[in-house]
């Protein structure tokens, strides 16, 4: 199969190759043309989950050739209009192997791209807390009731023994680990300090006695004077023991991480072009991502070289205090002493930890270097706008990345990665479980994997292929064990396109709606739920989270359906279907209001 593109606004053709990525704007028609052969069935052609109808337009011998159709309305033609970054353009045919993938990256003028701005503000505001609850630790899971601390990445460790380190520094002055040694000094500087060792050198030394006048004796010997260089007895302080030793130790190992550190993330910025870099009417998306990346790693270089400022003060007071005389590997193993001393038991502690951390802290950033288009950015973010709306009311015990296990279910793997996106979530309060899971796929009911698919979804019509819907809730009642879905998807679109009352001005009536019918039978009637019982259909809400719109006035919710229908009206209809603006910003959440209705506590 040969897939063509053609920008009808500006009379340009490509031939789209696996292996290239062309760059097109968003706001130009376009017509799509698929050449196959006779023998194959129908192409299925998809932007992203979008499926684009492709009518047969002519045969010729053993080609057939199908095509989008020619319109008059810039709308119809408009299939780029609003993505931004790479998109995926996706040909399926039985006939082939597997589907073709084919990547363009769509840019867009400068407005459209502050929204993109707009959203990398909400995520690199909360770049901690969506790390910190979207993130599974592994791809074995996480889970939060048996706490995090195998999860702390080093950076972390280290600000935490800083932390610790201002509390105590006062008794590693007062209370620190030493030996006293007592020595004899001549000619010494030191006051006169005489005791039982001088006493003692005199008795061995006694042939260092001189016989002298009583007015300039230093020893008497009964009634005999003597004179006599003396030493001094002088007590030294040795520091130079394994307890300070892991200390010093930690102080060499620590800075020498964090200055590596400093050079990977130096090496980032620089790697990272600017957005001056680009001219044109027309923005691409990874200079605007990349504006913020770079904006990531200069605060974190930041931070990283105040952590470095602070250990080397820490190592300079360890110098003054504790000295030692060289440094020597030592492990912080805990003995008699540092357990009856708890600065020195909680620092061992610490520094346990740091060396058991993960080399993982980048991390906060590695996702949003993923992030290759508008909508990646608008997912996460509801991906995050929705699990804060679950933390409000239940605890967040579970947090994993399950991959996609022979096409029908999920599987996790215990492959060591760190601090991979999660894409299941599970909530509990009181009597309910909730579990959100990301971009699932669902399949056609399949007798051999029975057990994977019993209550769970699964896809009814006669299509090939899976379906993946954004998000979906599944609404447990512990004591019962009943259970409902609800469906989620984000459309990075104006509401107008979603359906619901329309002006009778505008004559595209139909493919404003065409979006809303689509979702509601792709997942409101072709999604049943595989119980006991065969198929059931326990779908009681499928809405789009919509982002883009012209102005404040444009963002009240879109139904499908008259309100009387929707579950708190007189005569309500499973599953209700709407389209919901997402306002990121918005302290009241209006969104969470409406998923209030649907979820039961």
């Amino acid at each position: 199969m040969k897939l063509s593109l053609i920008d009808l606004t500006d009379s340009q053709r490509w031939v789209l190759d696996e292996n290239k990525v062309i760059e097109v704007p968003d706001d130009h028609a376009y017509q799509f043309i698929v050449e196959c052969e006779a023998k194959d069935r129908q192409p299925e052609l998809s932007i992203g989950d979008f499926e684009i109808d492709l009518p047969e337009v002519c045969r010729s011998g053993d080609l057939i050739l199908y095509k989008t159709p020619s319109s008059a309305d810039f709308f119809k033609q408009a299939f780029l209009l609003n993505y931004f970054g790479e998109s995926q353009i996706t040909l399926d045919s039985a006939g082939h192997r597997r589907p073709q993938l084919f990547t363009i990256k769509v840019n867009v003028l400068s407005y459209k791209a502050d929204i993109a701005k707009s959203i990398m503000d909400y995520l690199s505001n909360n770049v901690d807390d969506i790390v910190q609850s979207c993130f599974s630790r592994s791809q074995t899971g996480y889970n939060y009731v048996e706490g995090e601390e195998q999860s702390k990445v080093k950076l972390v460790a280290i600000e935490d023994i800083l932390s610790l380190f201002d509390q105590m520094k006062s008794r590693f002055i007062h209370a620190k680990r030493m030996n006293l040694h007592n020595s004899l000094e001549f000619n010494s500087n030191r006051p006169v300090n005489i005791d039982d060792t001088v006493a003692q050198w005199l008795t061995e030394n006694v042939s260092e006695l001189s016989q002298c006048p009583r007015t300039n004796h230093l020893v008497k010997v009964g009634n005999r004077y003597f004179s006599t260089q003396l030493p001094n007895a002088v007590k030294t302080q040795d520091t130079d023991l394994f307890e300070n030793r892991v200390l010093h130790h930690f102080c060499y190992m620590s800075l020498d991480y964090v200055q590596r550190e400093i050079n990977q993330y130096r090496q980032q910025v620089d790697k990272i072009k600017s957005r001056s870099d680009i001219s044109g009417d027309y923005i691409s998306f990874d200079n605007v991502a990349s504006d913020y990346i770079r904006n990531i790693y200069s605060k974190q270089l930041n931070q990283l070289h105040k952590v470095e400022k602070r250990l080397r003060a820490m190592q300079q007071f360890f110098h003054i205090y504790i000295p030692i005389k060289k440094n020597v590997p030592s492990m912080p193993i805990q003995n008699s002493f540092t357990l009856r001393h708890v600065h020195y038991r909680q620092m061992f502690e610490y520094i346990k930890s740091f060396y058991k951390a993960k080399t993982a802290n980048r991390s906060k950033t590695q996702f949003l270097l993923g992030l290759r288009n508008l909508s990646q950015l608008f997912e996460l973010a509801g991906l995050y706008y929705l699990v804060n709306y679950f933390r409000q009311f239940s605890a967040q015990v579970l947090t994993v990345n399950a991959n996609h296990f022979n096409e029908y279910g999920w599987q996790s793997e215990s492959n060591g990665a760190i601090n991979v996106l999660a894409n299941r979530f599970i909530f509990e309060k009181d009597d309910y479980l909730y579990e959100l899971v990301y971009e699932k796929n669902f399949y056609s009911y399949q007798p051999r994997v029975h057990s994977r698919q019993i209550h769970n979804l699964v896809r009814t019509d006669d299509r090939n292929n899976f379906v993946r819907p954004d998000f979906t809730i599944k609404v447990i009642n512990k004591a019962s064990n009943d259970y409902y879905f609800i469906v989620l998807d984000t459309k990075f679109s104006r509401p107008t396109k979603m359906g619901g009352e329309i002006s009778h001005k505008d004559t595209n009536i139909r493919d404003e709606r065409k979006l809303m019918l689509n979702l509601y039978y792709k997942y409101g009637v072709h999604l049943k739920a595989l119980t006991d019982n065969g198929l059931e259909s326990k779908t009681r809400l499928v809405s789009i989270m919509f982002g883009l719109a012209k102005s404040w006035d444009n963002i009240s919710r879109k139904t499908l359906f008259k309100p009387h229908h929707d579950i708190d009206g007189g005569a309500p209809m499973l599953p209700y279907v709407s389209a919901d603006f997402i306002n990121l910003t918005d302290e009241k959440k209006p969104f969470y209001a409406v998923l209030d209705k649907y979820i039961e506590r």
